[in-house]
């Protein structure tokens, strides 16, 4: 933390911290909205956290996916272009074929749009605070202004 000029907070604190994020609820559209996407769609997470505590987070929170795949595969976080890489080679995925990238961080999007992935937005309240450029957001292939998961679901006719 304290390379990001972060300070103020002792290691025990840190770690407290840092452990506060694997313990946040998902939000209630996330369920439901994953297990009607499920029903037509390969859901498969591509996170920054690793492996072990995102699968544990996953599984308090009643989330159940395809595939997790953590960043820590490849030694890098997102928006580290290898991250991207990895998930197209796990997919074993030739250039051009569609695989869509949902995200509420419209810099994580912003990335996987370089590494031709069709980029969904999903608008939420307390993410992204200080507001997504109009020009990027206009980049991304679809908005999900409400609803979240859910109104993904909806979106495109799962729910």
């Amino acid at each position: 933390m304290e390379e990001e000029g972060i300070t103020g907070w002792d290691e025990a604190e840190q770690k407290e911290i840092a452990l506060g994020f694997q313990k946040l609820p998902a939000h209630k559209d996330t369920v439901p909205g994953l297990n009607a996407l499920r029903t037509k769609y390969m859901i498969c997470p591509l996170t920054n956290g690793g492996g072990q505590k995102i699968m544990e987070s996953n599984k308090r929170n009643g989330m159940s996916f395809d595939l997790v795949l953590p960043s820590t595969v490849t030694g890098q976080y997102k928006p580290n272009p290898a991250v991207y890489e990895a998930a197209i080679r796990a997919f074993e995925l030739k250039e051009g074929q569609c695989l869509a990238f949902v995200a509420a961080h419209y810099w994580d999007l912003a990335a996987a749009g370089k590494h031709g992935f069709k980029t969904i937005y999903i608008r939420r309240e307390h993410t992204d605070i200080n507001g997504v450029p109009p020009e990027v957001l206009e980049s991304f292939d679809l908005v999900i202004e409400e609803g979240g998961i859910e109104g993904l679901a909806r979106q495109l006719g799962v729910l």
